[in-house]
């Protein structure tokens, strides 16, 4: 088994990776459940707007501040498991480097 610098072995790295897509991608059905509400929200009451009550409202509210919760959580865990990776084979992450790479992640997620 290889050892890199740092003292892990790689199934230590594969390990890491195999949770970073796990989260990659429950993070983008977060975010792409996100987006159907809105769509919801926008087809069901924007368009008619009499028909719009002050429950509807806050019930739209409180389903967008649940999933962001989420989609922050995850992201920040997100975030966590990519330093860990990176650190792995001797990078130091950058929070830039970090936003390209899960950028491109959930791309290839989608794909």
């Amino acid at each position: 088994m290889y050892v890199t610098d740092t003292g892990e072995e790689y199934s230590d790295i594969a390990r890491h990776v195999q949770g970073l897509f796990k989260y990659t991608n429950i993070l983008a059905n977060h975010i792409e459940a996100q987006e159907e509400a809105r769509f919801r929200w926008s087809d069901e009451h924007i368009l008619n707007c009499d028909s719009t009550t002050r429950a509807d409202i806050e019930d739209f509210i409180q389903e967008m501040e649940w999933l962001d919760d989420k989609i922050v959580k995850n992201a920040d865990f997100l975030k966590a498991k990519m330093k860990g990776i990176l650190a792995c084979v001797g990078i130091d992450a950058t929070d830039r480097n970090l936003r390209a790479l899960i950028s491109r992640l959930y791309k290839e997620s989608e794909e």
